[in-house]
This record gives C-alpha cells, sequence and structure tokens, in this order.
C-alpha cells in the first residue's frame, strides 16, 4: 500500500496472487536464521512448494 512491506506483507500479497489464480496457498509463519519470518506454501500439480517473495526481492536488484 505504501510501497513497503516486510515478510508479512510478502505473504499476503502473494497468496491474494495465488487466490486470484485459483491456486492453494497457505502463509507459514516461523523462523529464518533465528528471526521471526513469514512465507507460503502453494500446491500446484499435486505437489507442494515453498516460496519465499520475501528472499526473492533481490532489494531493488533484478535477479535472474
Amino acid at each position: 500500500m505504501n510501497g513497503c512491506a516486510i515478510c508479512r506483507g510478502y505473504a499476503s500479497a502473494y497468496q491474494l496472487l495465488c487466490e486470484a489464480a485459483d491456486l492453494s496457498c497457505s502463509m507459514v509463519e516461523g523462523d529464518a536464521d533465528g528471526v521471526g519470518h513469514m512465507w507460503n506454501l502453494v500446491t500446484l500439480n499435486d505437489e507442494t512448494y515453498y516460496v519465499d517473495v520475501t528472499w526473492a526481492d533481490g532489494y531493488g536488484i533484478t535477479v535472474f
């Protein structure tokens, strides 16, 4: 909304996008290197994937 977010914001936005695409998605809360973190669990074609869009952000750097 204000152009910035941390993990909960990223995970929530990704869940909304998945729901719009009719994909099964839930948010997962836990620890990453001893710090509270949040990511997503997505089911696609009977396979389950962990997706962390926060760490995929690249902080403004394009990652290929």
